[in-house]
C-alpha cells in the first residue's frame, strides 16, 4: 500500500528495516540507527495528535526529542477549529528541570513553517512550553511566532504555562479537549498582562 502511495514521488523511498524479525521494535533504536547513517541530515518524526498525547510513555521518550524534530498531525476527532486555542507541549520545561535551562541561542520549539498552518484555522491563542525554535533560521525574523503570529495575524500568546500539570490533568480526566478562560486586565496601550488561565474540563 505504501509504495502504491509514493510510486509517482521521486523524493520518497521506504525502509524497511523495522520489518525484520531481528528488528528493534522501539522507535527511539530506529533513529538512534538512522541519525548515526545521516549525520548531517534533519529527522523528523511524524506523530498523530493522539500518540502524541501519550508519548510520555513511550520508551525512552526524551532521546526521541534529541534524535529528531517532532511533526505532530490531527487525526478524526481531533480537530483545530477558528477561535480555538492550541497548547503544546514539547516536554522542554520537565527536561530542562532535570538538566538546566537552554541557551538563548539555541532552543527547541516552534517551526515558521506551523505559522501558516494557525492562521489557516484561525487559531486565536497559543501557548506551551515552547515558542520558537532558535535560531529560527530567518535573519530578518529571528522570532516569527511573534513578529509574524501576534503583529499582523493577532495571535495571543499565553506565556509560561505549567504544561507538565496542564498534560496530567488532561490525563487524569481522560481528555485533551477542553474549555480555557482567560480574563486580560484591561490597561490602556499594553501589549500584555498577567493572567491566571484555567482549563475546565
Amino acid at each position: 500500500m505504501l509504495a502504491l502511495a509514493i510510486k509517482d514521488e521521486a523524493d520518497y523511498e521506504i525502509d524497511s528495516r523495522e520489518l525484520a524479525t531481528s528488528a528493534s521494535p522501539y522507535t527511539v533504536d530506529t533513529l538512534t540507527t538512522l541519525r548515526a547513517e545521516r549525520p548531517e541530515d534533519e529527522l523528523y518524526l511524524l506523530l498523530g495528535s493522539d500518540q502524541y498525547a501519550s508519548l510520555r510513555g513511550w520508551h525512552r521518550p526524551r532521546e526521541l526529542r534529541r534524535l529528531a524534530r517532532l511533526a505532530v498531525f490531527t487525526r478524526p476527532g481531533y480537530s483545530v477549529e477558528s477561535g480555538d486555542a492550541i497548547f503544546i507541549r514539547s516536554g522542554l520545561d520537565a527536561r530542562e528541570s532535570a538538566e538546566g535551562v537552554s541557551t538563548s541561542e539555541a532552543r527547541e520549539g516552534v517551526l515558521s513553517e506551523v505559522i501558516p498552518w494557525l492562521h489557516r484555522r484561525e487559531v486565536a491563542v497559543y501557548s506551551g512550553d515552547c515558542i520558537e525554535r532558535l535560531p529560527s533560521g530567518f535573519h530578518d525574523l529571528p522570532t516569527p511566532l511573534h513578529q509574524i503570529g501576534m503583529s499582523a495575524m493577532g495571535l495571543a500568546l499565553l506565556d509560561n504555562i505549567d504544561a507538565e500539570r496542564l498534560a496530567e490533568a488532561c490525563r487524569r480526566f481522560g481528555s485533551y479537549q477542553f474549555l480555557v478562560v482567560v480574563a486580560p486586565l484591561r490597561l490602556p496601550r499594553a501589549t500584555g498582562s498577567a493572567v491566571n488561565p484555567l482549563a475546565i474540563f
